[in-house]
């Protein structure tokens, strides 16, 4: 029979997807008893599966090692899930060391692998956190879209801007899902070749799996860019229930009609 296991699982605000992959199995559903069946029959997906599920803490007692002698066994006979989930743990520090160069290659394994996983790969995390200067030279719309004017007055433009990024940061700190999208211009392209809505549901995810979130910002920096956008820089300090980091983080603004808008995001270590 087959069976579309279509879920999500988030740790430590990580999304890692269970298998989306239509699998020819002999039973349905796939009860924690029936994947650790598969897995060890070696279907691929379902080794996928309970790692995600070990990693979680998700009907079985929570065993990072187990999560990852998981993911490596599926990976190493070709699943691409499993290898762009052993770039995100690398990346995190999540079970294991964080490890920034095993991570770009598991990711890249996982990109040559298969289409299917390109947004993915590509995405958010591979250019903000692996390659963290990625240039905000591509900025979406152009001059012809004729932003509103910046503030002439220096004092005035850092008081709007910078009670923007203060109102945007508190829209994740209280987990309001509609405030904190609303934040990003109609025009904002997230990093890499991931889709807006792809991308907005891995935010809704992240906003909405910790039981509280606490932002910090500092060392914010403004600057005025030609075409009516404005750079922000700060360092950020990220907690939740379970993750915490700090960042040194980019804002790219431009002001429309509705007010300040997000066009482009950057976030690399901070030193």
């Amino acid at each position: 029979m087959q069976y579309l296991f279509n879920l999500l699982i988030c740790t430590t605000l990580i999304c890692f997807p269970l298998s989306a992959t239509a699998v020819n199995l002999p039973e349905d559903p796939p009860t924690l008893e029936r994947l650790h069946k598969w897995a060890k029959a070696g279907d691929l997906h379902s080794k996928h599966d309970l790692a995600v599920l070990y990693l979680e803490g998700r009907g079985v007692a929570q065993s990072y090692e187990k999560s990852l002698k998981l993911f490596l066994s599926a990976a190493d006979e070709g699943d691409t899930l499993s290898m762009y989930s052993l770039g995100e743990m690398y990346t995190r520090g999540i079970g294991v060391s964080p490890d920034f160069e095993i991570a770009t290659q598991w990711f890249t394994r996982a990109a040559t692998a298969g289409a299917e996983m390109d947004e993915m790969v590509f995405g958010t995390l591979y250019y903000e956190v692996i390659f963290p200067e990625a240039p905000l030279t591509e900025m979406p719309g152009s001059p012809s879209d004729a932003p509103l004017s910046l503030p002439t007055d220096p004092e005035v433009l850092d008081e709007e801007v910078s009670s923007f990024v203060t109102r945007w940061a508190r829209s994740w700190t209280d987990r309001n899902t509609r405030n904190y999208l609303g934040a990003y211009s109609g025009k904002f392209v997230p990093a890499g070749k991931i889709s807006r809505p792809r991308w907005e549901a891995q935010r809704r995810a992240r906003l909405e799996a910790p039981q509280w979130i606490s932002i910090g910002l500092s060392e914010l920096s403004i600057r005025p860019l030609d075409h009516g956008w404005v750079r922000v820089d700060f360092v950020q300090n990220y907690k939740s229930s379970g993750y915490s980091d700090r960042v040194r983080k980019t804002l790219m603004l431009q002001k429309e009609p509705g007010g300040w808008r997000i066009l482009a995001e950057r976030a690399r270590p901070a030193s």
